[in-house]
């Protein structure tokens, strides 16, 4: 159930769902398409902070390309960056599900969709865990999950990760945009249905290519919102002149009847994240999968070496039934590393295997991962299996070459663990799904 603030919250995002266009909107938006002189200058146009568009669609995104500067959106990006938490509620305008999510600076996060009051969906990261829930409402098929993510402390340390976090429910203008553009059509000074004085600000999205919002799983994708790709979206969004930050976003698409409104959403900012939300308790018969393999790994350091690029370190080590080995490794970015942005493309780590008496390995396509990078910075954490060409032999150790970016400047780059001790074979076939812990609630 909602709270009374909460449904005090929703109400007003539905209620600027069915808010209509300013007057004028259509000719404001077809002025914008052909204008070549920047617009009427708003009395905030002499802030300048176009720096802060960059700074924060830099972080292995498209750039924000702005046919008419605005001097309003580039602050209110620049200050939505550098807030403690956010709470958005958000919907699709005649869609039945309504989205709500809370994002903080300390790095969680939680995201809900809800249909007649009904949790369909839920991602929750707090502290080192995540879960997800799904319920598919037309068989009430239930799925839950709960992964350990050996990131947290890279995705909270790093100060344009943390800044794109705090502004992505600003959708698009929080980007990525995938090659998108966004054109001015108008700025003024208005009063609200509220009675609040407000900034309010018109621009034009044309998007760079086919753009899904609100997707979901639940057996077949189902898609709340599509924006084609050339097709305009005209975007309002009401600032707070005091704090710069904004108040609501909404989305208009044209139609031959004009344009109709598409999606709202309505933003609190810097507000406590109630301590209820940073963790949940799936109903009652729910069978939750918990996945907490890099939990007792993270830590672990079998062998270390380094290249110019990358500091690779081999944390664990399990051989199954068959003689298949099963590597948990990871790869960080040094001090000297020439990857740029480049990491953003995050290639599988490549291994070659030895056995301690001339025993082959193959290593499977079948991989699993945890990646951030960005410029300068990078960091994975990978398992990989290497299959035991004979699975008769049984070597006592295995010299392992690593390639950590088998691709880019550093494709070549490599580190050797020589006589790297096999453990006790296991009696499973995947050591990894043998960890698997299912709790039922």
């Amino acid at each position: 159930m909602l709270t009374e603030e909460q449904e005090r919250h929703l109400q007003r995002t539905l209620k600027a769902a069915q808010s209509a266009p300013g007057p004028g909107l259509e000719a404001r938006a077809m002025a914008a398409m052909g204008q070549a002189k920047p617009g009427r200058p708003s009395r905030r146009l002499l802030v300048a902070s176009a720096v802060g568009v960059l700074a924060l669609l830099g972080f292995g995104v498209a750039r924000l390309p702005m046919g008419t500067a605005s001097g309003i959106i580039d602050e209110m990006l620049a200050t939505a960056a550098e807030t403690s938490a956010v709470h958005m509620t958000g919907c699709g305008v005649g869609a039945e599900v309504v989205v709500e999510e809370w994002i903080s600076e300390d790095g969680f996060s939680r995201e809900e969709w809800r249909e007649d009051d009904q949790l369909l969906w839920l991602d929750l990261r707090s502290g080192d865990f995540t879960v997800h829930y799904r319920l598919n409402p037309d068989n009430g098929e239930v799925t839950a999950r709960e992964n350990f993510i050996p990131l947290r402390e890279v995705s909270v340390l790093d100060e344009s990760y943390r800044q794109r976090r705090m502004t992505s429910s600003l959708w698009p203008l929080g980007g990525p945009l995938d090659n998108g553009r966004l054109d001015l059509v108008s700025e003024s000074s208005e009063m609200n249905e509220r009675g609040e004085v407000v900034d309010l600000v018109e621009v034009e999205w044309t998007p760079g290519g086919r753009t899904m919002m609100y997707t979901y799983q639940d057996g077949d994708y189902i898609r709340e919102l599509v924006y084609e790709e050339g097709e305009p979206v005209l975007i309002r969004v009401e600032v707070d002149p005091s704090s710069g930050l904004p108040l609501r976003l909404e989305h208009y698409t044209e139609t031959e009847a004009g344009w109709q409104n598409t999606y709202a959403a309505c933003y609190e900012w810097n507000m406590e994240i109630p301590e209820e939300l940073r963790t949940f308790t799936p109903p009652r018969g729910t069978v939750v999968e918990c996945h907490h393999w890099w939990e007792s790994r993270i830590d672990q350091v079998i062998a270390e070496a380094a290249t110019t690029d990358w500091l690779v370190t081999l944390h664990s080590v399990e051989v199954n039934r068959h003689g298949d080995i099963w590597l948990s490794l990871s790869r960080a970015e040094t001090a000297d590393s020439r990857m740029g942005d480049a990491y953003n493309s995050a290639p599988p780590i490549r291994v070659e295997a030895v056995g301690s008496g001339g025993e082959s390995y193959s290593q499977l396509g079948r991989y699993s991962c945890y990646n951030m990078g960005g410029e300068g910075w990078g960091v994975g954490y990978w398992t990989t299996t290497l299959e035991a060409a004979d699975p008769d032999r049984r070597p006592r150790s295995v010299t392992l070459t690593v390639v950590p970016y088998p691709e880019g400047v550093s494709k070549a780059d490599s580190v050797t663990f020589r006589n790297v001790r096999l453990p006790a074979r296991q009696d499973v076939d995947d050591p990894i799904a043998a960890e698997v812990e299912l709790i039922e609630y």
